[in-house]
């Protein structure tokens, strides 16, 4: 089962860096990371366990928990979009408010999102919740939506028509 996208738009280069715990900031030894190139029609499959925390094997034979994130290490120009179709295995479904975009709380998540406390990280930026910090970023998401919204669509749109310029199509990926 993995997790596949079809590259659309500008060129860029995804790297997969094994991060350890305690890292904070990406590691200078090459053998832990992998790059690769992405661009119009690509296909790139990335397994779900990738993301997650397991023992992995390092570049120098020793062994450690870690997971792998993802980076571009070179940014794209203001007037550039690197976009997919991202096409996902799911093995289980939850409802979704369709007015707020959120998963439908059990009873047990929904007392632990109003009342447990957050991570040290959180609070340091003033977060008591998890409903709080929820509620901050939905209010500052608002304020921003609409500009990023009519930015991004330009953009995508710009995107696609190359891409059937190029001679893909929308029936390819599916």
């Amino acid at each position: 089962m993995a997790n596949r996208t079809i590259s659309v738009g500008d060129p860029r280069t995804l790297r997969m860096q094994l991060m350890l715990p305690g890292d904070d900031l990406e590691r200078e030894t090459q053998p832990d990371r992998v790059e690769y190139e992405l661009g119009p029609g690509k296909d790139f499959k990335l397994h779900p366990d990738d993301e997650e925390s397991h023992a992995r094997q390092l570049a120098d034979g020793s062994v450690a928990m870690g997971s792998f994130y993802h980076s571009m290490p070179t940014p794209l120009r203001a007037d550039l979009i690197s976009c997919g179709f991202v096409f996902r295995e799911l093995t289980n479904v939850r409802d979704v408010d369709v007015s707020t975009n959120m998963v439908i709380l059990t009873e047990e998540e929904m007392r632990c999102y109003l009342h447990d406390p957050v991570p040290p990280k959180w609070r340091a930026k003033g977060y008591k919740t998890a409903a709080g910090a929820y509620d901050a970023v939905r209010a500052e998401w608002l304020k921003r939506a609409p500009e990023y919204a009519e930015r991004v669509r330009q953009l995508v749109e710009r995107a696609l028509a190359r891409w059937e310029q190029q001679g893909f199509k929308c029936s390819d990926v599916v």
